[in-house]
């Protein structure tokens, strides 16, 4: 068996009898093919569950992004209404209207 026949198999086994599996990988072909859900663990804690066509469409995590292939992410922090991060206390500055630019973020 190559890799490929036997996901195909073990995967038409386990729907065929009904079994339900926990499948743990980090290649997102494999998790695409073998999954109908998909649960993002980060340092051993679940950081989001999602069926899997909405976690491919709209990862809810940025180790979610980077495990379905979202290559130009960033992370951000919310600004009050002052322009201050209330976790990192960066100031943020203002553009022309309500366009806010950051300056990077001390606490990422």
């Amino acid at each position: 068996f190559t890799k490929v026949a036997m996901l195909r198999e073990l995967k038409q086994q386990l729907d065929q009898r009904g079994i339900p599996a926990v499948f743990a990988s980090t290649d997102r072909d494999e998790v695409y093919a073998m999954s109908s859900g998909v649960c993002v663990m980060k340092d051993g804690v679940s950081q989001s569950a999602q069926r899997k066509k909405l976690f491919f469409d709209d990862p809810k995590t940025m180790t979610g992004a980077l495990l379905s292939g979202c290559e130009n992410v960033t992370q951000v922090h919310a600004v009050n209404a002052t322009g201050s991060c209330g976790e990192c206390h960066t100031r943020a500055v203002r553009g022309l209207g309500n366009d806010v630019l950051f300056s990077r973020c001390k606490g990422l």
